[in-house]
């Protein structure tokens, strides 16, 4: 009962004009087999499927935190692939420095500073 409760919450809220919303989740590990027989491991929220899917359609930017090993610094993939559920509908970044995550448009003011 409370994955419908929250996942109407949650479309009613996305779906408010000039707000944003973070959405944090745990992450699970799933098994996969492509259409070809290959088999992978998938990183997901946890959430359960029909509510994931749902809100994750949502919204325009999906990531997946990562730490670099060498560094310990954080990161954030913004761009999906059949292991990772992630996207970036904003603009053209596939990866960032979790600190910069909210900079969206920024990148070419930047680079042109940098220049």
């Amino acid at each position: 009962m409370w994955s419908n409760y929250f996942s109407r919450i949650m479309t009613t809220i996305l779906l408010i004009p000039n707000v944003n919303v973070l959405v944090t989740a745990w992450e699970n590990t799933r098994g996969v087999t492509s259409e070809t027989g290959q088999s992978f491991s998938q990183y997901a929220p946890a959430i359960r499927d029909s509510v994931r899917d749902g809100l994750l359609g949502l919204t325009d930017v999906v990531g997946r935190v990562v730490v670099n090993p060498k560094t310990d610094g954080r990161g954030v993939i913004l761009e999906g692939t059949d292991a990772i559920f992630a996207k970036n509908r904003l603009d053209n970044r596939k990866l960032v420095p979790i600190n910069e995550l909210f900079n969206f448009g920024n990148q070419e003011k930047q680079s042109k500073q940098e220049d």
